[in-house]
């Protein structure tokens, strides 16, 4: 993981089951990002938009054996712990007003590699003294160019559902087998320009 681009592609999913009724409330964003590796810790940085506000929030995330460090600062300012079995105040700071939050890391499990990095941590959450919610969050990053590979899979997985149907119309538009064959030399071709064009990048 320490060879890993210092330009990344940074992956966030979090998770919360709220106490009242038990509703589940995902969170999802793919963001490019800057990666390094410094004294035994994982550092990622990036920037979002919150809605109706121009000014991004830039988030700091440090990742190391003993947990994790989120600091969001523009918009949103909070700096957040998450240790396994130990509880950590802290304080949300919005343009609206502040919140008091309390975070209870249950586990966190983190993998790493040369060509990427993988946290999960699960997480009790306090509001202002209160238990709101049990939460999960997903952070991952890779390589850029590890997107561009991950996108010929997608297409594969797409393919499979999409080109047969796509053959048979042709053969039958054709009213010939050379519909189908047209419709598989084009996909040759197509992936045969992605992988020159990511090797030529690189």
């Amino acid at each position: 993981m320490r060879r890993m681009d210092k330009e990344v592609l940074i992956h966030v999913r979090g998770l919360q089951t709220m106490d009242a009724d038990g509703e589940q409330e995902p969170l999802e964003i793919v963001v490019p990002g800057q990666y390094y590796f410094r004294n035994g810790s994982h550092y990622l940085r990036y920037e979002e938009v919150m809605e109706d506000f121009a000014e991004p929030t830039v988030n700091y995330i440090k990742i190391s054996r003993k947990g994790m460090e989120v600091r969001k600062k523009g918009v949103v300012n909070v700096h957040m712990v998450f240790e396994q079995g130990k509880k950590n105040m802290t304080y949300y700071t919005t343009p609206y007003g502040t919140i008091e939050m309390g975070i209870a890391a249950t586990n966190l499990n983190l993998q790493e590699s040369d060509g990427g990095l993988d946290m999960k941590v699960d997480y009790a959450l306090d509001m202002n003294q209160e238990h709101v919610a049990d939460c999960c969050l997903a952070i991952q990053a890779q390589p850029r160019k590890a997107n561009e590979i991950s996108g010929l899979m997608v297409t594969g997985i797409f393919g499979g559902a999409v080109i047969p149907p796509l053959m048979g119309y042709c053969t039958d538009l054709i009213g010939t087998q050379v519909g189908s064959l047209v419709v598989i030399l084009g996909c040759l071709l197509y992936l045969l320009y992605c992988s020159v064009g990511i090797k030529t990048e690189r």
